[in-house]
Order: C-alpha cells, then sequence, then structure tokens
C-alpha cells in the first residue's frame, strides 16, 4: 500500500472516530446538535412514502404471478376443449381459432403487466436509494458541522485563548457549514418535490394496470360470447337431429314379404314411439325372469289383433305365411332395433325385419317378454325379446 492510500485512509478512519465520538456526546447531552424539524418532517414523509411503494410493487408482483397461473390453466383447458371437440360436430375450426385468440389474449395481457406496470413501478422505486444515499451524506456532514462548531467554542471559552487555533478552528467550521447546508438545502428542495411526484407516479401506474385489464376482459368476453352461440348452435342442431330421427320410423328390410302397395296399407303410426334403444333382459331368458327396459326409454304400446292364421290358398299374387315356416303364424311383428343373439336357441334381426310369431314347441319352455319367431329374411327360427320389436296390424 502507498504512502498516499496509507494516508487516506488513516484520514477516513479518524473522521469516522470523530463523528462516533460526536454522536456519543449528542446522545448523553455533553455536545449540541443542529435541529432542523423541516427536514424531520421531510424525512418522516420520505420514509412513509418508500414503505407504500414497497408494498404496492410486492402485491403487484403477486398479481402478476397469479395472472401467469391464470393463464396456464386456461391454456390448458382450451387445449382439452380442442380434443374434446370432435371434428364432425358444428363448425370445429372456428372453436379452434376462437380458443387461440383467448391464449393470444392471455399472453398480450401478461406482457403487459410485465413490461409496462410492474417495470415503471421498479423505476420509481430505484430513485429511493439514491435519496437515501443523499440523505446520509447530509447527516455524516451535519456531524462534521457540529463537531467543529463544538471544538471551536471551546477554544473561544478557553482561560487562554489561542487565537491561532481559534482562527484555525473557525475557518474549519465555516467550511463544514458550507458543505452541510449546501445539501442539506438540495435535500429541503427534493424531498418534498419527490414526495409530492408521487401521486402522478402511482395514479399512471394503476391507470395502465387497470386499462390492460379491463382490455384483457373486454376482449375474453367478445370471444367468449362468440363461443357461447357457437356451442348453443351445436347443441340445437343435434337436438333437432334426434328429434328428427326419433320422428322418423324405420324402413322394412329388402326381401320383406310384403311389397311397396302393402306396406302403404300398413298402421305405423305407433312404431315412432319405440325409436328409444329398449333395455334387454338383465338375464337370460331362460332363467324365468321378465326382461325390463331401460329407465330412459319409451316403451312400446302393445297393441291387439286377430291372429294371423296360415294361409292355404295357392294364390301366388300375395305371399303367404305357410311359405316362410310350416308353423302356425299367430301374427307379425317388424323389428324396431336390431337384436344380436346371445345363445344358440335366440334369433338375431335387424330393424325393418318382418318376423313371424308362432307357438313355441314346448310351453314350458315359454318366458315373459320373450317371443318365438321365424326370421322371414333369413328364415332362422329362434325367440327373440318382444320389446325390440312392433306388431304390425293391417288396415282393412
Amino acid at each position: 500500500m502507498s504512502e498516499t492510500s496509507k494516508g487516506a485512509f488513516a484520514k477516513v478512519v479518524q473522521k469516522t472516530l470523530v463523528r462516533t465520538k460526536t454522536k456519543v456526546l449528542q446522545r448523553v447531552g455533553k455536545a449540541d446538535k443542529t435541529k432542523d424539524e423541516v427536514y424531520k418532517d421531510n424525512i418522516a414523509s420520505f420514509q412513509r412514502q418508500q414503505g407504500v411503494a414497497m408494498r404496492l410493487q410486492k402485491e403487484t408482483k403477486h398479481y402478476i404471478a397469479c395472472v401467469k397461473a391464470m393463464s396456464v390453466a386456461a391454456r390448458n383447458l382450451y387445449a382439452v376443449l380442442k380434443e374434446t371437440y370432435e371434428e364432425d360436430w358444428y363448425d370445429p375450426q372456428t372453436l379452434s381459432g376462437n380458443l387461440n385468440s383467448l391464449e393470444l389474449l392471455h399472453t398480450n395481457y401478461e406482457a403487459e403487466l410485465a413490461e409496462r406496470v410492474y417495470a415503471d413501478l421498479n423505476d420509481y422505486l430505484d430513485q429511493f436509494p439514491v435519496y437515501k444515499e443523499k440523505m446520509n451524506k447530509r447527516s455524516r456532514k451535519l456531524l462534521d458541522y457540529d463537531n467543529s462548531r463544538r471544538a471551536y467554542d471551546s477554544l473561544v471559552t478557553a482561560k487562554k485563548p489561542d487565537h491561532t487555533k481559534t482562527s484555525k478552528a473557525q475557518e474549519a467550521m465555516e467550511d463544514c457549514k458550507y458543505l452541510y447546508e449546501e445539501i442539506n438545502n438540495d435535500l429541503h428542495k427534493e424531498l418534498p418535490r419527490f414526495y409530492e411526484n408521487r401521486v402522478e407516479v402511482i395514479a399512471n401506474n394503476l391507470v395502465k394496470l387497470f386499462t390492460a385489464e379491463a382490455t384483457f376482459h373486454t376482449n375474453c368476453g367478445k370471444v367468449s360470447d362468440k363461443l357461447v352461440e357457437q356451442l348453443e348452435t351445436l347443441a340445437s342442431t343435434h337436438a333437432e337431429e334426434m328429434e328428427r330421427l326419433r320422428q322418423t320410423p324405420p324402413k322394412p328390410a329388402s326381401g320383406s314379404p310384403f311389397n311397396a302397395d302393402e306396406s302403404e296399407g300398413l298402421d305405423l303410426s305407433s312404431l315412432s314411439a319405440g325409436l328409444g334403444s329398449p333395455a334387454k333382459s338383465n338375464g337370460h331368458h331362460g332363467d324365468g325372469g321378465t326382461p325390463r327396459a331401460s329407465q330412459h326409454t319409451t316403451r312400446v304400446p302393445q297393441v291387439v289383433h286377430s291372429p294371423v292364421h296360415e294361409n292355404t290358398s295357392n294364390d301366388d299374387s300375395e305371399p303367404s305365411y305357410s311359405s316362410l315356416s310350416s308353423a302356425t303364424v299367430l301374427y307379425q311383428v317388424m323389428a324396431t332395433h336390431p337384436y344380436e343373439a346371445e345363445d344358440e336357441d335366440e334369433l338375431s334381426f335387424e330393424a325393418g325385419h318382418i318376423v313371424n310369431v308362432v307357438e313355441y314347441d314346448n310351453d314350458d319352455e315359454q318366458d315373459d317378454g320373450w317371443l318365438m319367431g321365424i326370421n322371414t329374411i333369413t328364415q332362422a327360427k329362434g325367440v327373440f325379446p318382444a320389446n325390440f320389436t312392433q306388431k304390425i296390424s293391417r288396415k282393412t
């Protein structure tokens, strides 16, 4: 370490010791302390201003963190919605575009809060350390001035005054007073101005915050209205399609024993009531249980007609029941829903197939809710659930 550096360091140490000694003497009342009530009020306002700004910065940071978390949750929800919305539903491209717009709005909102609101608040807070350092410097210069004033007073009041020392002490006191008053006067001007400026800074900062929030929610509301309109259209369109299907009777399959003219004479007005899928019996038909329909299935009304007996005429102009089976045909039913046989003795058919209902070979095998029949299309014979079919009545 050079001699110059050693001298500078020693001077700093000496000043620190003198200032510390002056502080101790002032606290015990053995040294006078310069008082400035106006500056004291300015310091109180400055500290209060800094505390409010720091709390505002803390809560704004927490608010932005919550906005980011909300954006992450929203993006995850939008991704699931895109997967949920099927391609054959109403206008999937528009829905995907609207969800992308919402994601972009979240991104812009986050950027607006971070780049304008939080950044401006940080710039405001960065000014406090500058004033803090200037205030600390003012405190040091005040201690130097008080110490030089005490030294000068002690020489003036000495029993044997030393004019040379007194003159030097007076010059040192004047120098310290000048440095102190210079920085003190600056702070007397700057601190009140900085304190009053807080209103404009905070107001502008909050305007940016709430403007960004209002813009975000307004634009999100517009896009959300479009999504609501599209989803309501989807729901209503689907409901109309389901209603149309419920009101449309099933068409008989090709190969039905009735030709077009005969089908016009059939009374199919009651078939539309049975378009809901019937529920099969919970147990096998051979366990004696009665098949039960689902609680959401409309019960098919039972229409009672006179049994149709076997036609023994040789007239080929109209198909006869005897040509389909040698068994006596009690009546005919039309399948309103397809049924797949699960046991060897069961009968399979598709919606629209005509089935000739015949008697059981063995009455002991008959179960409630099940019928024995012959499919006029496949010529297969077996038992089947009655609630999958509708009895056919012919107009006379």
